[in-house]
């Protein structure tokens, strides 16, 4: 969770960041110039970007305080010095939620639903979101993997690939691979055939 919280500070100054410059790749009139008063002197995405986790990030430190505490706790105010504090405050708590534990539900879950996993779904998000922006541009697009296959290790249907990339994952958080690391895997041509394949990093090629 602190890592979480660390990537999310620095996603969060990203993003502020891009606010005051405008994204190149607006349309424009066949003139080739811009239309007049159509969009606003800032960048939107980048505005969204931060304020859902200038917004997020309070409304997740009151509710793991709550959570924790078994008191509730008042949002923090909307100053810069208390969006890290927030941002700080999310880390510290997170350091007392249980480990993560297996999903007790079904065993073809999409994604894990301890506290710890919910907690860090949620900052990825916001930091993804942050990532994605055409400025910054470092964000994954993960999308299911064609024709829905199921995962070689869990035999769950939850493979995913990252657009751009070409990489795939599990995202079963429960599922580990024969190194006991999440399943992970790249595009390439089987060792042997040549044919195109999935290689995954435990030596596994399907």
């Amino acid at each position: 969770m602190r890592e979480a919280a660390f990537a999310l500070r620095d996603a969060y100054v990203r993003a502020e960041a891009c606010i005051a410059t405008r994204d190149t790749d607006q349309p424009q009139m066949i003139s080739g110039s811009s239309p007049a008063g159509t969009a606003p002197p800032w960048n939107p995405q980048a505005a969204n970007a931060a304020l859902d986790i200038h917004e997020g990030a309070r409304r997740l430190e009151a509710s793991l305080h709550t959570q924790i505490t078994r008191r509730p706790r008042r949002r923090r105010g909307g100053s810069e010095a208390n969006t890290a504090a927030a941002i700080r405050g999310v880390g510290d708590l997170g350091a007392s939620l249980p480990g993560h534990v297996p999903c007790l539900h079904s065993p073809r879950h999409t994604r894990c639903c301890c506290d710890a996993c919910r907690a860090c779904q949620i900052i990825n998000r916001w930091v993804n979101q942050a990532l994605l922006l055409p400025a910054i541009d470092e964000g994954w697009r993960w999308s299911p993997m064609p024709g829905d296959p199921p995962c070689p290790y869990c035999s769950c249907l939850t493979l995913r690939v990252a657009e751009r990339l070409y990489v795939i994952a599990c995202h079963n958080s429960d599922c580990k691979d024969s190194d006991g690391n999440t399943p992970t895997a790249r595009l390439g041509p089987a060792p042997h055939t040549q044919q195109a394949a999935v290689l995954w990093n435990d030596g596994l090629v399907t």
